[in-house]
């Protein structure tokens, strides 16, 4: 059997068994670069515009998730950027593109970018295996701002127990209270039962990929849920 990285080469005959396994010495994965410039070894800080088309070289896109939020697939090798315009670090981490709002090169907030985060142990990205979790710092997820006023975050959500929550930074700051919210179009999904303001899966809710809208009206967001 040959492969990229090694030969298994086995040979079987009564009483005598034998597996010889070759591995390639030095395999280097192919460079990925991101609208032309190297994002293999490490996060890129770039400039994008709404509806940017941005060739992705060193991917291929049915192998990865493609976070629905920020890209459309548009072909084989390019992707469309479909937030905001604004500054943003890219981070590549082999299973999908992470991207992070920024503001004179630090991690934007509600105050200064308009952003978004989401918090929580409920879901996460790209699957259930990478919970978001309440850590704050890097735990925290940004929502794509789609338009002037409103944000998107699709999650893979458990729907076992456990809650999201919105705040207006990576750490703990501003917070969405139950107060913080007007109209909740849930669907029968998940609901804000509490005033703390977390959002809970409602009984029977399957797992599953999830989009969370929010309507920004002046610090009160309107909220809809729709499973994928």
């Amino acid at each position: 059997e040959l492969t990229e990285t090694k030969l298994v080469v086995v040979a079987e005959n009564p009483g005598c068994y034998w597996q010889m396994i070759f591995k390639a010495r030095d395999v280097k994965a192919p460079d990925v670069r991101f609208d032309g410039q190297d994002i293999s070894s490490g996060p890129l800080e770039t400039t994008l515009s709404k509806g940017q088309e941005i060739v992705v070289t060193g991917v291929n896109f049915e192998e990865i998730w493609i976070d629905p939020d920020f890209f459309e697939v548009v072909n084989d090798t390019t992707l469309k950027f479909l937030a905001v315009d604004g500054d943003y670090r890219i981070i590549w981490n082999k299973e999908w593109f992470k991207v992070v709002p920024l503001f004179n090169g630090e991690k934007a907030t509600y105050e200064n970018g308009k952003a978004l985060w989401i918090i929580g142990d409920g879901g996460g990205k790209p699957t259930v295996n990478n919970l978001i979790g309440w850590n704050t710092g890097e735990a925290p997820l940004p929502l794509a701002r789609i338009s002037d006023n409103v944000y998107r975050i699709t999650l893979a959500m458990k729907a076992e127990g456990g809650s999201i929550k919105v705040f207006g930074q990576s750490d703990w700051g501003v917070e969405w209270t139950k107060d913080k919210y007007g109209t909740i179009t849930d669907n029968g999904l998940f609901n804000i039962p509490g005033d703390d303001g977390n959002i809970h899966t409602i009984e029977g809710t399957a797992p599953g990929y999830y989009t969370f809208t929010f309507t920004d009206n002046d610090g009160v967001l309107d909220m809809e849920v729709k499973k994928l």
